[in-house]
């Protein structure tokens, strides 16, 4: 899912997704798949430490679906990481 697909889809939550699809050219991720989405960042947030403990998943970020819902600090740096795929 494109993050406008997330947004449409998924209005005003949080969502746990890892990357599906990236450039070519840029390595830029341009498809997500949404693994859970949780109505606050705070949830998501616990959410997101057990997929990485417990399913090994490394390369999970959080996208918010809503404006009111900033991500912000090591979280929102993470999600860069992973989108420019620097955090490989």
């Amino acid at each position: 899912m494109t993050i406008q697909d997330l947004k449409d889809r998924h209005p005003g939550r949080v969502c746990v997704c890892r990357p599906h699809l990236r450039d070519d050219k840029s390595g830029r991720v341009v498809s997500w798949i949404c693994l859970q989405t949780f109505a606050s960042v705070e949830d998501a947030g616990y959410a997101l430490e057990r997929f990485e403990h417990q399913s090994g998943v490394e390369d999970a970020v959080l996208i918010s679906t809503s404006g009111l819902i900033p991500i912000e600090g090591e979280l929102a740096a993470k999600y860069y990481r992973v989108f420019r795929g620097t955090d490989q």
